[in-house]
């Protein structure tokens, strides 16, 4: 039994104009078909997050989602292969995957798209505290503000696990966003583990912590990683203040800030 308030197979979710999800107790189905849900209001959320997409998409304009849970994977959102887009000052909030992934949201094979000051914080999960892609997923993330989001293991914003032998055309691509007061065992605030990552115009990293390796960024395995035009201010960890490399792909580095971190 799915206890998700949506549960979308191959449907298109969307929530629009100031909606509001907030400790959501409820079941909504569909198969082919179209939400569009406006100014909605719901509490009382039990296990089980808010939203379970499978093969289909979900939008998020102008919405909040906050205080979701799940006991597994996605706090907010448990995404299978489809998309999900999030713009127009959307925020998810204060949501946990209690014992798993992405607490806000988990994607398997699927695709994220967040953009337009949306705002995803105070999120936590066991990996990935705000958003774990796994297995050939994709993120694009474009000033987004990521603060406080916290893992009790890798990645305390954004946990990047592609499958080793995947495409590595830019799986992962962050544009312009803030990264503040993230915590982890392993990244602080991005841990990528395989797969590409392309971080550039204007992205900051700061006061984000971890508690083993990379207080901003830990780059391990086979990931690849370009950044320039970046900012690392007053990060820290035992091991890489501001980054810890510890893969076989190449990481590049240009047009960056260091400063303070240690």
């Amino acid at each position: 039994v799915n206890t998700s308030m949506f549960y979308i197979d191959g449907g298109t979710l969307k929530l629009t104009n100031g909606t509001t999800v907030q400790k959501t107790k409820a079941n909504l189905s569909s198969t082919d078909n179209v939400f569009s849900v406006s100014g909605l209001n719901v509490n009382e959320l039990k296990c089980g997050g808010a939203i379970w997409i499978k093969n289909g998409s979900v939008i998020l304009d102008n919405s909040t989602i906050t205080d979701s849970k799940a006991t597994l994977n996605g706090g907010a959102i448990y995404q299978e292969n489809g998309t999900i887009e999030i713009s127009n000052n959307s925020t998810i909030q204060n949501c946990s995957a209690t014992n798993g992934l992405g607490g806000a949201i988990y994607s398997v094979g699927g695709s994220i798209v967040i953009d337009e000051n949306s705002i995803i914080s105070q999120n936590n999960a066991k990996k990935g505290g705000a958003i774990c892609v796994e297995n050939g997923g994709q993120l694009k993330a474009s000033g987004v503000v990521f603060e406080g989001n916290r893992s009790s293991e890798d990645g305390g914003a954004l946990d990047l696990n592609s499958t080793p032998k995947a495409d590595k055309t830019n799986n992962y691509e962050i544009i312009g966003c803030t990264f503040s007061n993230n915590s982890a065992k392993n990244g602080g605030a991005i841990c990528v583990e395989n797969g590409k990552l392309s971080i550039h115009s204007n992205t900051s990293f700061q006061n984000n912590n971890a508690t083993m390796y990379g207080g901003a960024i830990a780059v391990i395995k086979e990931a690849e990683v370009e950044s320039r035009g970046i900012t690392f201010q007053s990060n820290y960890a035992e091991n890489g203040g501001a980054c810890y490399f510890d893969s076989t792909g190449e990481v590049t580095i240009s047009s960056t800030i260091f400063t303070g971190n240690g």
